[in-house]
């Protein structure tokens, strides 16, 4: 379960970064919880995901070894989280990225990267990136991000809805199917 997870290994994923994992906590919370809609775990979920991006967006200051930014390039990042050049590239286009320029070489900083996490997470569960840029460009580092946290709570109810909707939908069909199957 869910909680088994969150449980077993607290604040570490994959990548070993706190702020993934709770990235990774608000995908595999709201998979599995997708029945539950209470404001106060929808509200959990929300804060974790901007939690990770400003985790990231307090980090990008920061410098690596070699004394530059921690930068990744576009097959690294395509690599990194399972998506196309083209993808990026278009998420750049519609203004949900903006990777720096070295020459024609885009360069992701940790802001990118968080951002690129969470419309990941956004069209997973379904959210249209029109409604993901508009969550995102509501956050603001140095404020209280109440008005995101609302409209976050807003869409993700509603998306909860529609969600619960098509699930009993298959649950109706699959049933069907089964009980087809039984003669």
């Amino acid at each position: 379960s869910a909680a088994d997870r969150r449980s077993s290994n607290p604040g570490q994923s994959k990548s070993g970064s706190p702020a993934a994992a709770d990235t990774a906590l608000c995908v595999s919370a709201l998979a599995e919880d997708a029945q539950n809609t209470d404001t106060r775990t929808m509200m959990k979920l929300m804060l974790a995901g901007d939690a990770a991006l400003n985790a990231f967006e307090n980090g990008s200051s920061k410098s690596s070894a070699d004394g530059g930014e921690d930068l990744a390039r576009i097959g690294d990042m395509a690599k990194t989280y399972g998506v196309t050049l083209r993808t990026l590239r278009f998420y750049e286009d519609k203004g949900l990225l903006s990777p720096k320029r070295d020459g024609s070489t885009r360069l992701y900083t940790r802001r990118d990267r968080a951002r690129l996490k969470l419309i990941l997470l956004g069209r997973k569960v379904g959210f249209t990136l029109r409604d993901v840029k508009h969550m995102i460009d509501l956050y603001d580092s140095k404020g209280s991000n109440a008005k995101q946290l609302k409209v976050m709570l807003d869409k993700s109810e509603k998306q909860m809805g529609r969600l619960l909707k098509q699930k009993e939908a298959l649950d109706e069909a699959i049933g069907d199917l089964d009980q087809a199957m039984e003669i």
